[in-house]
């Protein structure tokens, strides 16, 4: 049988929960992700002997009511017992939170490093932005800066919001709305001020 061209696929993409770390043995940093399948990680389980290697169970943070889990310590198997908290760092959490679909933005410091990895800028256009040759979309993605790089220090040629807006709202939440969320005000073109999270 042909799938015609109206088949949507999207609904069985599994979401993110099982997460395979590496880390630098010294300093507990993570350096490496890998997303695995539940049967993967079912597979695994015995195997985890080395003290660089950690399973974990995540969930992005889909509820503003609920903690963030962006420490990926809610479940970890690991062969490291002693050696110390893990830690991930902010880019690397930034990103697989985005690909997970999380859609609340846990400090200002997440929210100017999603920024500087999607190319949007984190202030709102102003004459002296202007006159340094800056042009920012309505949706925020920086169309020049003051360099005239398109995307910023991001390397993106051309704005992610629609890609981000079917990830988020279509794959990862099979079609519900996201506008009341931090991400979907964000991708509507809100620039966030740090007194935002000290509320």
């Amino acid at each position: 049988m042909k799938a015609g061209k109206s088949v949507d696929t999207d609904m069985f993409q599994r979401p993110v929960q099982w997460v395979l770390t590496r880390c630098k043995r010294e300093m507990r940093e993570i350096d490496l992700i890998m997303l695995i399948s539940p049967y993967e990680a079912d597979l695994l389980l015995p195997t985890l002997t080395s003290p660089i290697i950690t399973l974990h169970l995540y969930k992005p943070r889909c509820n503003a009511g609920f903690s963030p889990l962006d420490n990926m310590d809610l479940f970890t198997v690991s062969a490291a017992v002693g050696y110390g908290q893990l830690v991930l760092p902010r880019p690397l959490s930034v990103q697989l939170g985005l690909f997970a679909g999380q859609l609340y933005i846990s400090s200002y410091e997440d929210y100017l490093e999603i920024c500087k990895f999607l190319g949007f800028s984190t202030k709102l256009m102003s004459k002296k932005m202007e006159d340094e040759g800056w042009d920012i979309g309505t949706d925020g993605f920086i169309l020049r800066d003051g360099k005239g790089r398109v995307g910023g220090s991001s390397g993106l040629e051309k704005s992610p919001t629609n890609f981000l807006k079917v990830l988020l709202s279509k794959i990862r939440r099979n079609g519900d709305t996201i506008s009341k969320t931090d991400m979907g005000r964000f991708l509507e073109g809100q620039v966030f001020q740090k007194l935002y999270w000290q509320q």
